[in-house]
């Protein structure tokens, strides 16, 4: 029996291109809004979060679950989770572990 080396050749080919593809990591920029808050009282660890060119629901529906990292000035990495939609109009909400300090808002995130 002989095998056709071409054939498993595009065949691994295949196998690979499809796995870098899941093993890929997509990094979107965001911007911390505000805090989450009602009228007498601001949750200091949970955030409103804007995507640029994201105006609605259902595109930001789909990163609910996502991994969201903030560089301190120092370099170090904090990170949290995107937990839920915010309004009609994209936002999200995004929840650390622990507060970041009052001069993130207006700054940069990543959404892995």
């Amino acid at each position: 029996m002989s095998l056709d080396w071409n054939a498993l050749y595009r065949f691994a080919q295949r196998i690979l291109i499809i796995y870098e593809l899941e093993l890929k990591v997509i990094r979107m920029d965001a911007r911390i809004v505000s805090y989450r808050r009602g009228k007498r009282t601001q949750y200091t660890n949970q955030y409103i979060v804007t995507i640029d060119g994201v105006t609605d629901k259902a595109e930001t529906a789909k990163h609910v679950g996502k991994k969201v990292v903030w560089k301190t000035p120092a370099g170090n990495e904090v990170a949290g989770k995107i937990t839920n939609t915010h309004g009609n109009r994209g936002a999200l909400l995004a929840r650390f572990e622990r507060g970041l300090p009052g001069q993130v808002l207006g700054s940069m995130v990543n959404i892995e």
